[in-house]
């Protein structure tokens, strides 16, 4: 496995077109057909993943969830980078900076 960059507020980071991805009761399952692996996430891990269509900066991400989510802003932070660091690890995402 290749080493996996941090993923800080800086990053830009996009979903990797790999995994396949299903809509749930609001949540998203991911399915990696080359690793054969799946990866669950609920209704605000869907709404990160719908919202990596597209190269995003993660401050930009945790400030609009931050937005749009009652939460203590620094909370949403962590747990989006969290979140994060676990799907790099996954290679469901890519860093592209």
């Amino acid at each position: 496995m290749n080493a996996v960059r941090e993923v800080g507020l800086s990053s830009i980071v996009v979903q990797n077109r790999e995994p396949l991805s299903a809509d749930l009761d609001g949540g998203v399952l991911l399915m990696s057909a080359e690793k054969g692996r799946f990866f669950g996430l609920d209704a605000v891990g869907g709404e990160v993943w719908r919202r990596l269509e597209v190269p995003a900066r993660v401050s930009d991400l945790c400030a609009g969830l931050a937005a749009d989510y009652d939460g203590p802003p620094d909370a949403i932070t962590q747990d989006v980078l969290a979140l994060l660091g676990r799907m790099a690890e996954r290679e469901l995402i890519e860093i592209l900076a």
